[in-house]
């Protein structure tokens, strides 16, 4: 059996010694990373091992220049309502659209004066013929006759480089530039094509260079005289040719113009009528100047025939493919001609006089004017989804091309209908699938990686899920590349185009890559950022057991300690981090709680594992009381110290007087949370002991009570077996005896001193 396997298609050639093994993982967009490792036969290889990347389907410069350009137009064009953006059948068009494709089409025309190769030059001419069949025409009233002609003098010359044949701007310029135009063989022809394809002002500008205009004559003046009244007859009746204004808008050409078709066509009617009788009435004229030059009168003969617009056979000869023959049946012939009734029989009418004109068989054809041809007819209708065939299936236009074309193709009516309808196999729509193209070429590219994201956010289907892929694939807190900053530029663009999910998996990838590296404060506010209260219990978690323990070991010791907490300047961050906002997220922390069946009014207290939500406000609550404890013991061996030289200061007893407060203040306000587990009640009274038995009145009698009630909650919920107690009776005995002592205190010095403390 002959083996008919397609031979394999080589992206690129990569190093690898004969010994190791070639692997590969899938790298960000279209990048596929390389790599050599120990063969695991052998055990060799690796000792030098290559690494590579290869990236296919790259965005050009300029496409990367012209996504830059264009992205925030596209971004805000995509947050108008889609009902705002479609074309009605009344013929309005949003000004939306027509800002957005003016803005691209700038880009284009801009880009495309040092881009190397034609690609942007026919995009650019795409993007035009685009623009006039679903923008201009509807602005028109139908007519396209001028837009076309104006189209083809801005494309004309990228068609002529692809046709293979030197363009009709490059031989203008020639004759421009040359001493003496009009001796040259091209002068007429070029002037004929340019009068036939309605590039009137760079005629004019070729005639003001002939000799006779410019006064250069030679002779008589007897027999100078009739060439040059021809040529000024001519360059008269050039300049009065009437034109129509698309859309009452002048498109900057000579002549008269028009914005109503049929006082155009009665001016017109009578413009054509003196072209066509000038030469039987010049006829003593013309015989005068083909004797003295017969190149300049059978010129202007040429040139009166076309303008006239009764001689087809006349635009034939000076149009060098069939488009520029439409162009001139369409200028000089019929000027109201409407796209839909009149373009396709037209475009086959010049298609076939081309190719009786030129014996030219239609397979000979260089590739762009079929796909010009196939182009023009799929838009003649506003078929949207056949415009798309023609252009995919081309290979003439880049992705960048497809991603942008749909905002366009709006302006006609019901194009969402066809192009939102989900593709098979997909899932998603025509529009998303080129949307994500792009962006998986740009996400390859260092230089516009951050882009994609840009382009992944218009991306409903599959946008967040694709964004947050490439997320995953950017070190985030592994080196200085993916620092804080790097996080913080990531969550900025997420949040500008509307990636929520894609800055949720941000946050959780920073608080691990930070608790990786034992950062638990970051680890946690990053957790809190990102809303998970799962990720924030399980970092805490350790620093809750740290806690418990040292709480624990505390029972006993009677005095009154900072907890030596190893992770406190851990949780001084997380503090600092929330200390603008107070507790910000707990409340959409406790929501998520709710939404994974934690309650955290009970769960905290009743089990022994902790919601992220709880255990923060529990650690945030417990340091706020060490830090009061730290302040109150600094400002007691201030006192002491002053005491031997019979000293005082009102400075250092008003802080000493504000660090009470706050040790009541932190205390009672952790207490009467539900964030505090019932196990480690207990020993948080206990650890308070030396601030109950105070001389200076720490607690307030109604303080007390509450803490009393609290300590009868608890022996209750012992005994009846909802709770159970790891600390020994005696030390629960002390604890109420110091209660007990505290508010008899409070009852014997009276509310005066309690007032004077710790109001």
């Amino acid at each position: 059996m002959e083996d008919v396997t397609a031979p394999a298609i080589i992206s690129a050639r990569v190093p690898c010694s004969s010994v190791g093994t070639l692997t590969f993982s899938w790298g960000v967009g279209t990048e596929i990373r390389l790599f050599e490792v120990v063969s695991p036969e052998s055990g060799l290889g690796g000792q030098e091992p290559f690494k590579s990347v290869v990236t296919w389907s790259a965005p050009s410069s300029s496409h990367k220049t012209l996504a830059h350009a264009v992205v925030s137009a596209q971004a805000q064009l995509h947050t108008s309502q889609p009902r705002d953006l479609q074309g009605s059948r009344t013929g309005a068009v949003p000004q939306q659209l027509i800002s957005f494709s003016n803005k691209v089409l700038s880009a284009l025309a801009k880009e495309r004066q040092h881009a190397e190769g034609s690609l942007v030059s026919l995009e650019h001419a795409i993007w035009q013929l685009l623009g006039i069949f679903f923008i201009n025409i509807t602005l028109s009233g139908g007519y396209f006759a001028e837009d076309l002609s104006a189209w083809l003098a801005d494309n004309g010359a990228i068609i002529d480089e692809m046709s293979g044949r030197a363009s009709l701007q490059s031989r203008l310029e020639v004759l421009l530039n040359s001493a003496r135009a009009d001796v040259l063989a091209d002068y007429w022809p070029c002037m004929c094509q340019l009068v036939s394809v309605g590039r009137m002002r760079d005629a004019l500008k070729l005639m003001e260079a002939h000799d006779v205009m410019q006064g250069h004559l030679s002779g008589t003046h007897d027999t100078m005289m009739p060439q040059y009244e021809l040529m000024d007859a001519l360059y008269v009746l050039m300049r009065q040719m009437p034109r129509f204004k698309n859309g009452g808008a002048s498109n900057g050409l000579t002549g008269r113009e028009f914005d109503n078709m049929a006082e155009y066509l009665q001016y017109r009617s009578q413009w054509q009528l003196q072209c066509r009788q000038l030469p039987s009435q010049c006829e003593t004229l013309f015989q005068g100047c083909q004797t003295v030059n017969a190149m300049t009168a059978s010129g202007i003969l040429s040139i009166l025939a076309i303008l006239g617009g009764d001689d087809e056979a006349a635009l034939g000869t000076h149009s060098g493919n069939w488009l520029e023959l439409l162009v001139s049946e369409l200028i000089h012939m019929r000027p109201h001609a409407q796209a839909r009734q009149h373009l396709r029989p037209l475009l086959r009418h010049c298609q076939d006089m081309v190719v009786q004109q030129q014996q030219q068989e239609p397979e000979e054809e260089p590739a762009v004017l079929p796909l010009l041809r196939d182009l023009l007819e799929a838009l003649v209708d506003s078929e949207v989804q056949r415009v798309v065939e023609v252009l995919s299936s081309s290979g003439a236009v880049s992705p960048w091309f497809m991603t942008h074309m749909y905002e366009v193709m709006q302006a006609a009516p019901r194009t969402s209908e066809v192009i939102e309808r989900p593709l098979p196999l997909f899932g998603g729509d025509q529009v998303e699938y080129w949307r994500l193209m792009f962006a998986e070429m740009l996400a390859s590219q260092p230089s516009t990686s951050k882009l994609a994201l840009s382009y992944l956010a218009l991306c409903p289907t599959y946008g967040a899920d694709a964004a947050e892929t490439f997320i995953e694939s950017i070190p985030i807190g592994q080196d200085s590349a993916g620092g804080p900053a790097q996080v913080h530029k990531l969550l900025h663009l997420c949040e500008s185009h509307g990636l929520s999910s894609v800055s949720t998996s941000i946050c959780r990838a920073a608080a691990a890559a930070s608790m990786q590296h034992g950062q638990l404060g970051k680890a946690a506010g990053w957790a809190l950022r990102a809303r998970d209260s799962r990720m924030l219990a399980a970092i805490l978690e350790p620093m809750v057991v740290e806690v418990e323990e040292l709480l624990f070991d505390g029972v006993g010791k009677y005095q009154a300690s900072v907890l030596p907490l190893r992770a406190v300047h851990e949780l001084e961050e997380l503090l600092n981090y929330l200390s603008p906002l107070g507790i910000v997220g707990k409340e959409e922390l406790q929501e998520q709680d709710c939404h994974n069946g934690i309650n955290n009014a009970e769960a905290p207290r009743k089990s022994q594992s902790t919601s992220g939500s709880s255990s923060l406000e529990f650690l945030c609550g417990l340091l706020n009381i060490e830090k009061a404890i730290q302040s109150y013991q600094d400002t007691a061996q201030q006192i002491k110290a002053l005491e031997p030289m019979q000293m005082s200061s009102d400075n250092v007893d008003a802080q000493h007087s504000s660090s009470m407060k706050a040790v009541r203040s932190s205390v009672l306000t952790l207490l009467g949370s539900d964030s505090v587990p019932w196990r480690l009640l207990l020993p948080i009274l206990f650890h308070i002991i030396p601030f109950l038995e105070s001389s200076s009145l720490c607690f307030s009698a109604q303080d007390v009570r509450k803490l009393m009630r609290l300590l009868t909650d608890l022996t209750f919920a012992e005994k009846s077996g909802s709770f159970q107690s790891c600390m020994h009776d005696r030390h629960i005995k002390d604890i109420r005896l110091a209660l007990s002592r505290a508010l008899a205190r409070s009852h014997v010095y009276g509310d005066s001193s309690s007032t004077r403390i710790a109001s």
